[in-house]
């Protein structure tokens, strides 16, 4: 592939677009009450709604601070979409949330995921079947934070000067995961400080979302924090009997050619242990729970996406804006599904839906977006497209 010679740029096209992917994308959100549950926001700022609905815009059109905010700022945006608002009233309005309104934000997100459940039923994989497991996964990682303004941010475990972000993702073993819990916290809070609240609220948000199933809870060793004797430090009614599974499990990795350091006396195998009160045979058991990682998907894709940086220096409008990502992961994994593509991550879903151009005509009183020809994804998009424009399906009783 060689460049032409004779390309001569110019910035002059006002009918061009280069996110046409969040017409349908924003109208599934809107299909699924995204206005009247933003609604319920008492922020002291006016059209907060429509405010929150440009950030998430935003991130869904791949912005990870308040100046790429601008990305809704160009061609023909405002033929698509009003009440685009410049990154700074942006900032403004992100500074104004208090705890209080940053919990309205995760309720606002909540009951839209039950909506986009309907809307998409695919989202959450299995709902229909009263004998389908479903996952629980619960972890935190630390967001690296520079400068020193930035409240509540600290040392954590991991040695890295930041803010905690605690997130717990349903999962089944027919469907990717959706976020149906997060917290933003100090940066050296203990990894399970919170868990049982967080917890019970995301066992709340599954059940709302169709996992009328057995619910299984996945969590690594810092979320274990009593005796070794399961929870027997806890009152009598609070006791869970449990199980110890220990496995021995052969290396596979070649050890290190100098010999460094003291060697270790049984280098050939290595044991991994964890507990559980399932009944499950061993090595299911042990296969259930290594699933357990699917969360670092999860982190690694908030992480390369809109929680790249958290924005401001006020602890309360960055747990907004994480309030706000966690609504955009949730919207974008309920888009991929509906274009045909379950198991996408976000980056792909921006770069195959999201972000194709296109070109502006009007005819009548109708506009008409004109779209590459031969894009390798036109039928996911075009299946997104007719899923979000056609009648809604049947809700869940």
């Amino acid at each position: 592939m060689k460049a032409s010679h004779t390309i001569h740029p110019v910035f002059d096209d006002c009918n061009l677009v280069s996110a046409a992917g969040l017409v349908p994308v924003l109208q599934l959100a809107e299909s699924a009450g995204l206005s009247e549950v933003l609604g319920r926001l008492t922020v002291e700022s006016p059209n907060a709604a429509a405010k929150t609905t440009c950030l998430l815009s935003g991130m869904l059109a791949g912005a990870d601070s308040i100046d790429d905010m601008d990305l809704l700022r160009h061609g023909g945006m405002p033929a698509l979409f009003t009440g685009v608002r410049a990154p700074s009233t942006l900032g403004t309005f992100l500074r104004l949330f208090t705890h209080g309104h940053v919990r309205q934000l995760d309720a606002a997100g909540t009951r839209l995921l039950a909506r986009l459940a309907d809307r998409v039923p695919g989202l959450i994989g299995g709902h229909d079947d009263p004998d389908a497991l479903a996952f629980i996964d619960v972890d935190d990682s630390v967001h690296q934070v520079h400068g020193y303004a930035k409240q509540a941010a600290g040392f954590g475990s991991t040695g890295v000067r930041g803010l905690n972000m605690q997130i717990a993702v349903t999962s089944t073993p027919v469907s990717a995961p959706v976020i149906t819990a997060a917290r933003l916290r100090k940066g050296n809070t203990a990894s399970a400080s919170g868990s049982a609240g967080m917890l019970a609220d995301a066992i709340s948000a599954s059940k709302r979302d169709g996992a009328i199933g057995q619910i299984l809870v996945r969590a690594d060793s810092a979320y274990y924090r009593r005796d070794f004797t399961a929870f027997t430090s806890r009152r009598k009614a609070e006791h869970v009997d449990c199980r110890l599974v220990v496995r021995r499990v052969k290396r596979l990795q070649s050890r290190a050619a100098d010999h460094a350091g003291q060697g270790e006396l049984f280098a050939a195998y290595r044991h991994h242990a964890f507990i559980t009160n399932g009944t499950l045979p061993v090595v299911e058991a042990d296969q259930r729970h290594r699933g357990h990682a699917i969360i670092e998907q999860v982190h690694a894709e908030l992480k390369n996406g809109p929680l790249a940086h958290l924005p401001s220096g006020v602890y309360t409008a960055n747990a907004a804006w994480v309030a706000i990502a966690v609504i955009g992961f949730n919207l974008a994994r309920a888009a991929s599904v509906a274009a045909g593509m379950a198991t996408a991550r976000w980056a792909t879903l921006q770069a195959r839906i999201i972000g194709v151009s296109a070109r502006i005509a009007r005819t009548g009183r109708r506009l008409m977006l004109h779209l590459p020809t031969y894009w390798p994804w036109m039928s996911g998009w075009n299946l997104l497209w007719h899923s979000t424009t056609g009648p809604p399906g049947p809700h869940r009783v």
